[in-house]
């Protein structure tokens, strides 16, 4: 299963499209209910709402995950903290494929 971040703007809406199409299992980590259900609408079978500056949230998203697909927050001061946020969980529940 493939974990896709920022699957709800203009650069993830296209990749999790192909992902889908192509017959990934495509999980998403949004940031609000209505971009999850935005997601679940164009058949996302597993949308997650959680914070990328929390630990907890991050973990429990990349369950089960074989490969992470980050798109970071464009334009926000902590975004090199949230990649460091993600690799190391990634690190942590033993992801070896991680595209940043």
């Amino acid at each position: 299963m493939i974990l896709l971040t920022g699957a709800s703007g203009m650069v993830g809406q296209p990749i999790v499209q192909k992902l889908v199409e192509d017959g990934h299992r495509v999980r998403v980590l949004t940031s609000s209910e209505a971009s999850a259900e935005k997601l679940r609408k164009q058949g996302i079978a597993e949308t997650l709402v959680g914070n990328l500056r929390s630990d907890a949230d991050v973990l429990r998203a990349m369950e089960g995950i074989e490969t992470v697909v980050h798109i970071p927050p464009a334009v926000v001061e902590d975004e090199h903290e949230i990649g460091y946020r993600m690799v190391a969980a990634a690190e942590k529940v033993g992801i070896d494929h991680f595209v940043f």
